[in-house]
């Protein structure tokens, strides 16, 4: 299908070609997808009560920075290494990062939901 130069551009011209990065995380495609389905599920549910949004503080984190170097076959302490060696860590791979990151989310919006305190809801 790809393959074929006038198929491409059939697909440029009724720019269905995004629909193919639709499933890669952080492509406009991805994005205008999941706010076409925030848009949905707020026409079916109603207004959200609260919106969370979270960013990453791996700078922070020393099992991520300390885990990178593992994979790597290099023991390091984090408290001996500076913002440049903590900054080149991260960059040599950023998947194990995101990986740790979405871990993390998962986690709290576990503990969050089945708490038996139920703080929301």
């Amino acid at each position: 299908m790809l393959q074929d130069k006038n198929e491409v551009e059939k697909l440029i011209q009724n720019q269905d070609v995004t629909r193919f990065m639709q499933p890669l995380r952080g492509t406009p495609a991805y994005w205008n997808k999941t706010l076409k389905d925030l848009h949905a599920m707020a026409r079916q549910l109603g207004k959200p009560t609260f919106f969370l949004t979270f960013s990453a503080a791996e700078m922070r984190w020393p099992e991520v920075i300390e885990g990178i170097k593992a994979q790597q076959g290099e023991g390091v302490h984090f408290s001996e290494l500076d913002w440049n060696a903590k900054c080149d860590i991260l960059r040599s791979n950023p998947v194990t990062v995101m990986q740790m990151f979405e871990k993390r989310v998962d986690a709290l919006m576990t503990s969050l939901t089945m708490s038996p305190a139920q703080p929301i809801g």
